[in-house]
This record gives C-alpha cells, structure tokens and sequence, in this order.
C-alpha cells in the first residue's frame, strides 16, 4: 500500500500512532510530503526515526527548506552565535516556529547533526507515484500547472512555498 502524510511539524507521537493504525508494513511506502519539523516538540525525533527506514520517502517543505542554513550553521555554532551571525535567517524560522527544531538539533551529537542535513538534504522536491493505474505528482505544496511543460519545469519554490 501506498499512503502519504504532510505536515507532521514535529508531531512525533501523533506520527507514530498514525503508523500503528494503518498497520504500516514491509510491503508499505509512506510519502512525508514536507513540514516535518518545527511547531512542535520532535521535530528531530521525527526526522531520526523517518532516517532509518527505507519504506519513507521524504519530500522536502517549506519548512525543512526554511530550517536548511540555520541548521547547517548549527553543526558548529551556538543558537546565540547563530542569531548574531544569521539573524534574517533565524528570525524568520523561529518567528514560523522553529525553536524546537533548533533545540532538539543543537543536542544532538556532531556526527548525528551532519546526518540530519545529510538526511534533509537527499530529500526529494516531488514524487511521481503510481496506485490504482492513475498516476500522482506528489509534493508540499501544488506548483502552478501549465498543460504544456507540466510540473516538471515548475520551479523548486513552487513545490515547497506555492502560489
């Protein structure tokens, strides 16, 4: 089975209750379509678990984009350092949420934070998915739709900010 979720915003517990209910299996694929982080208090947890299981394919929102350079900036600087150094950049992702993120991160271990953006960083823009022999475009958000390029010349901020 296929199945796809949004907006988890660090809702771990919520997530995995989900999991638990559609009895989410080896032959299953779950499509995380963005805002996995931020708003709520696991946000990391989230994207930990989600890292170890190749049946979750992740597809990159708004706020994981938003989260990219100020947790890039994390892996050797302090939050402080980071609101001094940054300060469009972290006022804009705490302002949409993302102190939890940012303190989940900041405790992590060197080596775990560099898997995280590694992680965030592989996540793709949109998926193209087959079920029921209709096909989906699937991604955070809806790009503009134009019959005569498609969805694939539409740009990255149209998938992960819309319209």
């Amino acid at each position: 089975m296929i199945y796809a979720i949004s907006d988890i915003h660090g809702c771990y517990d919520k997530y995995a209750e989900m999991l638990k209910k559609i009895g989410f299996n080896d032959d299953d694929r779950l499509y995380v379509l963005g805002d996995i982080i931020d708003r709520g208090p696991d946000g990391i947890k989230t994207l930990c678990e989600m890292k170890k299981d190749d049946r979750i394919i992740p597809v990159i929102g708004n706020h994981e984009s938003m989260a990219l350079g100020p947790l890039r900036s994390l892996v050797t600087k302090s939050p402080n350092e980071l609101k001094i150094k940054q300060p469009k950049a972290y006022y804009a992702w705490m302002c949409n949420g993302g102190e939890p993120t940012m303190l989940g991160f900041a405790a992590l271990p060197e080596k775990e934070k560099i898997g995280i953006i590694n992680y965030i960083d592989s996540f793709m823009i949109y998926a193209c998915v087959s079920a029921g022999g209709r096909s989906f475009h699937l991604s955070h958000t809806l790009p503009p739709y134009d019959p005569v390029i498609g969805v694939h010349d539409a740009s990255y901020i149209d998938f992960i900010w819309g319209e």
